[in-house]
């Protein structure tokens, strides 16, 4: 019996781990696709060699880009949806952009089925805001499902090892 538990726990150690490192490389993606974003954002403005910000890790599932620029929504919405493509970032993610100043939320979109939602951004057909500068912030709503559904094999071999365990154990006793 002590050796069917010593074998549990180093499965759940593996899996953590293995979720860990999941998370970690979904993040970095995030990070590198809204970076080469930015990037592509900026030389559309003409403008090659400032410094682009962080990204800065608001939440769990947040990721905020201080650009500082006017985004004009159509254009941004076309190159996040390919550069989402391009990093294979396909869930489900929110997006919002704010008035750099005074905070307040210009467009947002959910995009509920990731890069291939045909919806529109709200407020997209108001009359656009001046050439202010804006930031913008992108979520992932369900992010650690995403995360957990990438792992396949990892959830599949845990649960297949949780079931042989059990079985054992109730033939032990």
């Amino acid at each position: 019996m002590v050796a069917l538990t010593g074998l549990l726990v180093v499965q759940v150690y593996w899996f953590v781990n293995a979720y860990n490192l999941q998370e970690k490389q979904f993040d970095e993606k995030v990070n590198l696709a809204l970076r080469n974003l930015t990037d592509q954002l900026l030389r559309i403005d003409g403008d090659s060699t400032s410094r682009i910000a962080p990204v800065i890790h608001e939440a769990e599932n947040s990721y905020h880009v201080d650009f500082s620029n006017y985004i004009h929504y159509p254009s941004f919405d076309s190159l996040l949806r390919t550069t989402f493509v391009s990093y294979q970032l396909l869930a489900p993610f929110e997006v919002t952009i704010y008035e750099d100043k005074s905070a307040l939320i210009t467009f947002g979109n959910f995009y509920k089925q990731g890069v291939m939602s045909a919806a529109e951004a709200t407020c997209l057909t108001r009359v656009p805001p001046t050439r202010t500068t804006m930031d913008f912030t992108i979520t992932f709503p369900d992010r650690k499902a995403n995360i957990i559904g990438a792992m396949g094999i990892w959830v599949f071999s845990a649960l297949t090892f949780l079931l042989i365990l059990i079985l054992f154990g109730f033939m032990i006793i």
